[in-house]
């Protein structure tokens, strides 16, 4: 099912749908005026209001399970100022959080709680009204203890687990040996890549190191780019490898048993798992027929004795039985991890055995329909042997011992390039804490006991996503508290949202930590239940889906989540909650198409409405960007779109190559091809016609080949010839960025690029000058590389469409959903020098596999093991991205027919891990020949290849500045009011944002859609800004008032609409009496040839006397607006000049 054109999934809300709201607990309810709305009478319950109470009482410390939409950050919050009220200094008080924004966001909204308290207006909302009484406790404590606290903030300690762990590094230098200021960097690949070189040097010393790092270069066919890789690797995940590494330790065969101990464990509860779900019947009829069967393979490959020979019992489920295990798994389950049908010879039975095989065949039909021993058995097919080989410990043993000499590399290295990493930073807190003695105890540094003193209460936000090293700073936090001494800890966090394995985060210390506590210090089980986000058929969809989708027992070990389900606060919309879109095939250019027309359909709709397209990564919003694009569908994107995507970047990543290999043939043609040179296919292909081993440059300085050339084709060649030469000519001595840039210009490319396109160009070449300036040769791949880390800034901030990844979505919530590739495959893990994985108390351990040998059996099971955590996630990845829709959400994805004329998703992708649910929902979209948005009648911008006329010449230069005397620079500003306040000039700069905005792109003749579509915009635009609480709500108030005056208004219309010679926010800079100046026209624009310069005030007038308000406004805007018609007259303005002011909050346009 898809939505049609003009069809309505619920009636458009209107600016008087607005209008009443009813506020709740953590949430506002909207209320709207329109019958089609259901909306509840009364308030509804809130069913888990009792445990909301519970978790404000202060003697008691919990962990709190707060599913999606159950609005923990407020319940943090008012934890926080139940604290503030009680505390004797609010440094006691330590909130820690994941990210700098939570933090941020955290600390605002409590400052927002005091200054509504301090302000003693009490609100009517019942979640205000606790936190504005909560609030007035904190401000009579603050008065009591002189904290001053509204114009302190800095005595909260709000902060994220980094910059905590960075304070502790500070006030221990030596502990920590991190002394000296702190310079980490998001991403050190470039430090870890320096590092990985100089240990693969290390190979030529006559050292144990050496010794060592020989023997795994041996172990991977002395392949040195895949050493390198894998150190790497190993580098950036060192928090992982437990502390122990970094020690001298001699290793032995103590740890050698310590680490096989712990794969015996996970291997024996694996086969008892198995033990457990054979009938009692298949285990007495089975063996004599595994037996039976072992006899006969004995004969028939009498090299090869079968480990099921003379089987009387079913084997125990212990590790010395893995042979058995592994080969009566091999006997009951296919390559493709299904029972077999029937057994016959190649398993043991003969046709002569017609008994036999009957028994076995009715075993294996009795077994068939239990899912879960089909699932363990697959497992058990290649379970491997419970301890190391000679060899895989040698090669372990060869990788624990070049650790701690990769940690001094990469530690010698930041020291001297000054900076470090967060990683390096959290590590060295936790050893700033102390030590643990031989019977675990923690001996305490100086600092320890003080922070035990000063610290009395810890909060910690988003616990979901804690790692290892992170549970062990709050470990050793803790580790003198007591459960009755006054202090507390209070945790929040959802197991179903964690999902961030790749910056470590471990899912099961949040369930250890629920049934024991932080190291020795007890916490209480919460859970929250209600769902404040999501309209109820939203909600019931979420519970009923995921119940299935996600396992039904909880393993921390192996990173299993069962789902808690939540009880919807909202009512139903009327509406579904889900729609599907679907396809056979992976037609992703179609997927896209589609996503557009419904933004489109949504957005003519419900004008004002929020929309998402959330995407599980990056690469899987290029098409659907480029689609956005073309239709001219504005949207905003944070860190989503690479320059390295930029087709525009790209040319001129191709122009780069060209300038710099000339044997690049590749980068050449597509030089040619670009816009500025405009080459048609056929004439590239004559112009390489039968020229193997010939550069293009070559070719294009042969006139003959030009001469078979068309006559268009011919004009350009040799004019890109006739601009190239003297730039290929003066590279060495004018620089690679110079020429480069000057070349692009000679062509034409700035006139190529759409006007979002420049900020990106600008970033483009600022990158490659500060590259060539870091490198001592250049390094082509390397910049590409560094490129796909930037992004791209074309993008609006005023859209109500954004494009993020579901990592990102985190937190977020928005009206509609869009979720597409749901049919995408996801990728592989990379092979690793060696695998770890965190189990229980220890790790799980196996050497990377040998370079052309035998399959490594601990490698791949280890890896499966850590395929199926991934698998895990993945599910809960999903449902942290559905859960972010309030109103609808939609579901794109392709299926793929199989040979019984069934269609089923990839094996993996997010449309497989839902499928258990949804397949019965699922049907194939009726192709249509035409796009929604064509069906409309609205604009599709067709993708068409654009050249630049032949013989283009850049325009004349004008003429120059005088010089010869000092040129002082100059803007001129208009008047302004010292006193005027932040929110006033925030609201004259969004306003004529606002006003630039729909002059340029026009506006609907519907002021009430028009106003719709403005609303979040403006919202986002204060809010970034730093507009918070009252001074927000103001602001969107009179902002959005303006403009409706504005569009009401029918000189106001005339002002923003189409006229001849239009120009927005002009910038004009000129020479006046030997100083520069520059002036910003807002409006200027030509009607019946007259030149017209409008100036937008938006000074608001309390007095009585309108009148006198404005005449005053032209007197005092008078000599500005001259200012700007001697800048136009400068510039060669020969027609007539009318200047006026317009005020959008008095509709009155003043001829100034």
């Amino acid at each position: 099912m898809i939505l049609k054109a003009g069809e309505q999934i619920f009636p458009p809300l209107t600016m008087k749908a607005h209008a009443e709201i009813v506020s709740t607990p953590h949430f506002v309810v909207l209320k709207n005026l329109n019958s089609d709305w259901r909306t509840p009478h009364k308030m509804p319950e809130i069913a888990d209001l009792t445990v909301r109470k519970m978790a404000l009482d202060l003697s008691r410390s919990f962990i709190v399970q707060a599913p999606a939409g159950s609005g923990k950050t407020e319940l943090l919050i008012q934890r926080f100022l139940n604290l503030l009220g009680q505390v004797e200094q609010p440094e006691q008080i330590v909130c820690m959080t994941f990210t700098r924004k939570a933090a941020g966001e955290m600390q605002s909204r409590i400052f927002s709680a005091l200054e509504r308290a301090a302000e003693r207006e009490q609100p009517s909302e019942p979640h205000l009204q606790t936190s504005w009484e909560l609030a007035l406790k904190v401000l009579e404590q603050d008065r009591k203890c002189g904290w001053n606290l509204l114009n302190n903030p800095g005595r909260l300690k709000i902060q994220t687990i980094d910059s905590f762990c960075a304070w502790i590094v500070h006030h221990m230098p030596l502990k920590s040996r991190l002394g000296g200021s702190l310079n980490p960097e998001e991403f050190s690949r470039g430090t870890y890549a320096e590092a990985a070189k100089r240990i693969l040097e290390m190979a030529e010393e006559n050292s144990e190191t050496g010794e060592n790092i020989r023997t795994l270069l041996k172990h991977l066919d002395n392949n040195k780019l895949d050493f390198l890789n894998r150190i790497q690797y190993l580098l950036e995940k060192r928090d992982q490898w437990i502390i122990p590494f970094f020690s001298s330790m001699e290793l032995t065969s103590l740890h050698r048993s310590w680490f096989e101990n712990t794969l015996s464990d996970l291997l024996r509860d694996q086969l008892k798992l198995a033990d457990a779900l054979f009938p009692a019947s298949v285990k007495a009829t089975l063996p004599p027929l595994l037996a039976l069967s072992a006899e006969n393979l004995n004969q028939q490959n009498p090299d090869t004795l079968s480990s099921l020979t003379g089987l009387k019992s079913f084997p125990d489920p212990t590790p010395d039985n893995i042979p058995k295990w592994r080969e009566l798994a091999n006997r009951l389950i296919t390559s493709s991890g299904t029972f077999r049908k029937k057994p016959n010879k190649k398993d043991g039975f003969p046709t002569e055995l017609k008994n036999e095989k009957e028994s076995f065949k009715a075993i294996l039909e009795d077994l068939s329909d239990n899912r879960e021993l089909e699932s363990v058995l697959d497992d058990l097919r290649e379970i491997p042997d419970s301890s190391f080989s000679n060899k895989d410990w040698a090669i372990l043993e060869a990788t624990f011992k070049i650790l701690k000499p990769m940690e001094n590399t990469l530690r010698e290295i930041f020291r001297k390039n000054e900076v470090t990493d967060f990683t390096e930073i959290s590590l060295a807190a936790i050893d700033a804490l102390g030590d643990y003695d031989q019977d675990g105890n923690l001996l305490p540094t100086d600092l320890t006991e003080y922070l035990d003193y000063k610290i009395q209460h810890i909060l910690v936000d988003e616990y979901q996503d804690t790692s290892f090293k992170q549970y062990e700073l709050l470990k050793r936090l803790t580790a003198g508290w007591q459960a009755d001494d006054g202090r507390s800890l209070f945790i929040v966090g959802d197991p179903m949202q964690s999902i961030f394995r790749f910056r470590d985060a471990e899912v099961g210390i949040f369930l250890k930590s629920q049934n024991e506590g932080i190291g020795d210090y007890p916490l209480e089980k919460l859970t929250l239940t209600t769902n404040f986000r999501s309209q109820k058929n939203l909600v019931a969809w979420v519970n009923d889906c995921f119940q299935q989708v996600f396992p039904k027992k909880e393993n921390p070990d192996s990173g299993k989540i069962s789902y808690s389900p939540s009880k919807a606060f909202q009512e139903e919309l009327g509406i579904p909650g889900v729609q599907y879109h679907c396809y056979e095939e992976g037609d992703f250019e179609k997927e896209a198409c589609d996503v557009a027309d419904l933004i489109q359909t949504l957005s003519a709709e419900y004008p004002g409405k929020n929309i998402a397209i959330l995407a599980r990564a990056k690469r899987h919003l290029q098409q659907i960007i480029r689609t956005l694009r073309d239709r001219r569908i504005t949207y905003r994107a944070e860190d989503i779109d690479p320059l390295s995507e930029r087709w525009e970047v790209l040319d001129l990543l191709s122009l780069l190559r060209a300038i710099l290999k000339p044997m690049d043939r590749i980068a050449w043609l597509s030089v040619l091809r670009t816009p500025w040179v405009g080459l048609t296919m056929t004439d590239l292909h004559e112009l390489c016609v039968e020229s193997k081993g010939m550069s293009v440059w070559s070719l294009l300085l042969d006139s003959k080949r030009l001469d078979k050339l068309t006559d268009d084709g011919k004009t350009r060649a040799e004019h890109f010839v006739h601009t190239m030469k003297p730039a290929l000519e003066n590279l060495s001595t004018a620089g690679v960025r110079n020429t480069l840039e000057a070349l692009w210009i000679s062509l034409g490319g700035p006139a190529c690029i759409p006007g979002t396109s420049q900020e990106d160009i600008e970033t483009f070449f600022d990158e490659l000058e500060s590259f060539l300036d870091s490198q001592d040769e250049i390094n082509l791949q390397a910049f590409e590389n560094r490129l796909e880390t930037i992004f791209s800034k074309a993008a609006s901030d005023e859209s109500n469409l954004q494009l993020i990844t579901m990592h990102k979505a985190k937190g977020l919530e928005f009206d509609f959903v869009i979720l597409p590739g749901l049919g995408r495959k996801t990728q592989p893990d990379k092979n690793r020098l060696v695998f770890w994985l965190p189990h229980k108390q220890s790790l799980l351990l196996a050497p990377i596999e040998e370079t052309g040998t035998d399959p490594s059996l601990l490698y791949r099971y280890i890896k499966k093991i850590n395929s199926q955590k991934d698998l895990s996630e993945a599910a809960r990845l999903l449902y942290v991205a559905t859960t972010r829709a309030k109103c609808q959400l939609h579901l794109f994805g392709n299926v793929s027919p199989t040979k019984k004329e069934d269609t089923t998703p990839s094996s993996g992708s997010p449309l497989g891990l839902l499928w258990p649910y949804i397949s019965k929902h699922w049907q194939k979209t009726e192709d249509t020949s035409a796009s929604t948005a064509e069906k409309d009648g609205r604009p599709v911008y067709p993708n068409v290849l654009k050249r630049m006329p032949d013989l283009f010449q850049l325009p004349e230069i004008p003429e120059t500045l005088p010089t010869g005397k000092e040129i002082l620079i100059k803007e001129v500003e208009e008047p302004s009011f010292e006193w005027a306040g932040l929110r006033a000039r925030c609201l004259g700069t969004v306003l004529h944002r606002c006003l630039q905005s729909l002059a340029e792109n026009g506006f609907s003749p519907n002021t009430e859609e028009e106003l719709g579509m403005w609303e979040p915009r403006v919202n986002t635009a204060f809010k970034g800004m730093g507009l918070t609480h009252r001074d927000l709500n103001w602001a969107n108030e009179q902002c959005l008032n303006a403009l409706k005056a504005t569009l009401e208004d029918e000189t106001g219309r005339w002002v923003l609409d189409q006229h001849d010679e239009p120009q927005n926010e002009y910038a004009l800079t000129y020479s006046n009496k030997g100083t520069i100046e520059t002036r910003i026209l807002d409006r200027t624009f030509v009607e019946e040839n007259i030149r017209w310069i409008i100036d937008y005030k938006t000074g608001l007038h309390e007095g009585s006397d309108l009148e006198a308000f404005l005449k005053n406004e032209i007197q005092r805007h008078r000599p500005q607006l001259d200012g700007y018609e001697k800048a136009l007259r400068n510039f060669g303005e020969t027609r007539p000049i009318k200047k006026a002011i317009y005020h959008p909050f008095y509709q009155r346009l003043l001829e100034v």
